[in-house]
């Protein structure tokens, strides 16, 4: 498997490079995700919370004896291969705009899925008018 680096990816590798930032990243909204990278990432971050000590290799050994986590040792060691990026200050910036740019993927699928729904409730079209706002306050702030 080639790893393409994606949003996703980067967030990855900067996050096993530096498991520290894990704390700052909100991902609730990439748990029902349908891309596998971005499920790691959503998992890895929930790991790193849980226990923010943990090394690379205790991150292998905890998820080689889970069998849903086992799958994603693959990726993730070809993610961890990846260049990572040395300066924290930079880091944390291509980490904010890689999760800046999966929040802002997540709400186009959803505006879409709720635009190709033949009929829309109410509530439908409530969440379509927030999801809209959503995604012109986060690209008119870039």
């Amino acid at each position: 498997m080639n790893i393409r680096i994606t949003p996703a990816s980067s967030a990855i590798s900067i996050l096993l490079h530096a498991p520290h930032l894990a704390n700052g990243c909100e991902l609730d909204f990439l748990a029902k995700s349908k891309n596998q990278t971005e499920l790691l990432l959503y998992r890895l971050v929930e790991y790193l919370r849980l226990t923010p000590d943990a090394t690379l290799g205790m991150l292998f050994v905890d998820w080689e004896s889970d069998s849903e986590l086992a799958g994603y040792l693959h990726t993730l060691n070809e993610i961890s291969h990846l260049e990572p990026i040395q300066n924290t200050d930079s880091a944390q910036n291509v980490l904010s705009d890689s999760l800046q740019r999966l929040q802002e993927r997540s709400i186009d699928q959803q505006i879409d899925e709720l635009k190709s729904l033949k009929q829309r409730s109410a509530e439908d079209n409530q969440r379509l008018n927030q999801l809209l706002m959503q995604q012109h306050s986060s690209r008119s702030g870039r």
